[in-house]
């Protein structure tokens, strides 16, 4: 695909489109055209299936359930190309006034999502944080007071990112104007934020820069939702980066040095936004813990090698460092080991 940033134009029907990047995950990807796509009756949505994988497996699954629905397109990347790229070649080249990223390992009820953003007029926003149910009781700051299934409003950009940032690291969890993301995902913020070797936050951290940019010129409003009509697909595996290095690097590094680079928001709010960030994931949970001492990936060479990155954007160094000091034979049996540590 070509990208072309210069046409403003955009169509008026359907006003939002659904791009779902996906790579080698048919079966994922049939799930979600088959229980999301097809069962779709509205008129707020469309979909556009951007592939890189190496052979044609999602091709054909589109073509055989989706070929004759006017509101869905395919295109083909080369198996090379970057994940961050790929979706942002997708994102600035969406005609329609709302672009929503979609995850291939997400599921979502369109109709039920259509009637909740009709009855709250979504036009109003500009970006809408809309995250699953499943994820309320990790969001630490806010669980009391969001009310599920239903759309509330932030006019601060600051009280977006404290409260919204953890949510927003997940692929599917929001959209936004197309314009607004044109802007976010030009040159000036997708250069500063790419990262060629792996998946990480690019994307986020280009919208939050990006955003305060805007912020300064125009006024922003932004939506925000827990939802049961967005879920992850059960049949996702867990992410590829969990494990060795590649856990310290994407987890602690990566986010370390993205939140430095980001201007604008005070150290206060970045710290609160980093605090919901590790609640959210779990990743840092005393199950969690375990896990990554019983694959080898917590160890105390790695902790201390990373020591600056842990520090710099949790308060949990001291807790990774006595995890690592169970003997491991106890890993096997990590309900019992947690059930001793919390004494229960």
């Amino acid at each position: 695909m070509k990208e072309n940033q210069d046409d403003d134009r955009f169509e008026i029907s359907p006003p939002i489109t659904v791009i779902v990047p996906t790579y080698n995950r048919p079966n994922l990807f049939e799930q979600l055209i088959t229980q999301c796509v097809l069962p779709y009756i509205g008129s707020l949505f469309r979909f556009e299936i951007h592939d890189s994988s190496f052979n044609d497996d999602i091709k054909e699954i589109f073509d055989d359930l989706c070929g004759a629905k006017d509101n869905c397109s395919y295109f083909r990347y080369e198996n090379t190309i970057n994940f961050d790229v790929k979706q942002r070649t997708a994102a600035i080249n969406v005609k329609t006034e709302y672009v929503y990223l979609l995850a291939d390992g997400r599921l979502v009820d369109f109709n039920k999502l259509e009637e909740l953003l009709l009855k709250k007029d979504f036009f109003q926003y500009d970006v809408i944080d809309i995250n699953s149910t499943e994820m309320k009781e990790y969001a630490k700051w806010q669980t009391n007071k969001v009310i599920s299934n239903e759309l509330q409003c932030y006019s601060s950009l600051d009280l977006f990112f404290r409260n919204c940032f953890s949510g927003l690291t997940l692929m599917g969890a929001y959209f936004a104007k197309t314009s607004v993301l044109r802007y976010c995902f030009s040159d000036n913020y997708f250069v500063k934020y790419s990262n060629k070797n792996r998946i990480s936050w690019p994307h986020l951290f280009c919208l939050f820069d990006g955003l305060y940019s805007l912020s300064r010129k125009t006024k922003l409003k932004f939506g925000f939702t827990f939802t049961d009509f967005s879920k992850r697909n059960p049949n996702k595996a867990g992410s590829g980066w969990q494990h060795g290095d590649l856990f310290f690097e994407v987890f602690f590094k990566d986010m370390y040095y993205y939140m430095k680079e980001l201007p604008g928001y005070s150290d206060t709010l970045k710290n609160e936004a980093l605090f919901s960030f590790t609640n959210f994931w779990g990743t840092l949970s005393n199950y969690h813990l375990i896990v990554l001492k019983k694959n080898k990936t917590l160890t105390l060479k790695r902790i201390r090698k990373y020591k600056v990155y842990i520090k710099g954007i949790s308060s949990y160094y001291s807790k990774m460092l006595f995890y690592c000091l169970i003997p491991s034979f106890l890993c096997h049996n990590y309900k019992a080991v947690i059930k001793r540590i919390l004494g229960k």
